[in-house]
């Protein structure tokens, strides 16, 4: 049964150290977060060179205008009265949050394309927005800066509903929950109504699984057979000794006696 862990331990590391390595998809993965990070910081330090001192872009007949504001709270705006230790929590459970995403996506397997490129642009969002909350320590009563927003959607309305002034980390977090949201239901191995290319991944994600585990059972079953066949020889060893050892007290038995026969007759 040792073995067995072992073989399994071993196996379970070399599956991490692929899952982990700088290549292949997960380099991709890295790769496009931090393009869109970067991104993200470039727009809002061109926002602040450009849309300083209140000037504003209309764009799309004043469908959508370039402005710069400052977001000390979340979402529209929300919390921007809040105390200090309110928004250092959000600074800290957005951090984890990101942290557990990202550890998540190195999880999943690389064949899930959608669900995985929909958790690196909500990964994307997040930092770049705590990015601004840390530079610019909204936590602090007299913070004169937040988060920089400079795109402002609020032309465009859903009943009495818009989206306000926004940022590109507000757009990736955005795209992000659509693309997780369409994956749940269509695009991924687990979707609930999944389309027929997310079934066949399905299937061979579910094979590769049960050849996995009839691997480990055979592999299993391998080392208990070949424990119960060295317990068997360990026995059989034993009684083969045993027997010698009785054989020769029995010899050693008779020839006492026959010794002590031969003093008689003496």
């Amino acid at each position: 049964m040792r073995q067995y862990r072992e073989n399994n331990g071993a196996a379970l590391k070399e599956k991490l150290k692929k899952k982990f390595a700088l290549g292949g998809v997960t380099l991709w993965g890295v790769g496009l977060c931090a393009f869109l990070l970067i991104f993200d910081l470039i727009t809002k330090i061109l926002a602040e060179k450009y849309l300083a001192g209140g000037k504003e872009i209309d764009i799309f007949g004043g469908l959508i205008c370039l402005r710069l504001v400052y977001n000390r709270g979340i979402s529209f705006g929300m919390l921007s009265n809040g105390s200090a230790g309110v928004k250092i929590a959000v600074i800290v459970v957005t951090g984890v949050m990101m942290a557990a995403i990202a550890v998540l996506y190195a999880f999943i397997d690389k064949r899930r394309k959608p669900l995985r490129i929909s958790l690196i642009f909500i990964v994307a969002g997040g930092v770049g927005n705590l990015v601004d909350r840390l530079i610019y320590r909204v936590w602090l009563p007299d913070a004169p800066k937040g988060v920089r927003d400079m795109v402002d959607v609020s032309a465009i309305r859903f009943g009495s509903f818009n989206f306000g002034i926004c940022n590109f980390a507000d757009f990736f977090i955005t795209a992000g929950a659509i693309m997780l949201i369409l994956s749940f239901l269509f695009f991924d191995s687990e979707a609930l109504f999944p389309s027929a290319k997310s079934k066949k991944l399905a299937e061979t994600l579910a094979a590769e699984k049960g050849e996995g585990k009839e691997q480990n059972e055979f592999s299993a079953t391998e080392e208990i057979t070949a424990e119960t066949e060295k317990t068997s020889e360990t026995e059989k060893t034993s009684e083969t000794e045993k027997a010698s050892e009785t054989e020769i007290k029995k010899s050693g038995t008779e020839t006492c006696e026959g010794n002590h026969g031969a003093d008689d007759g003496t």
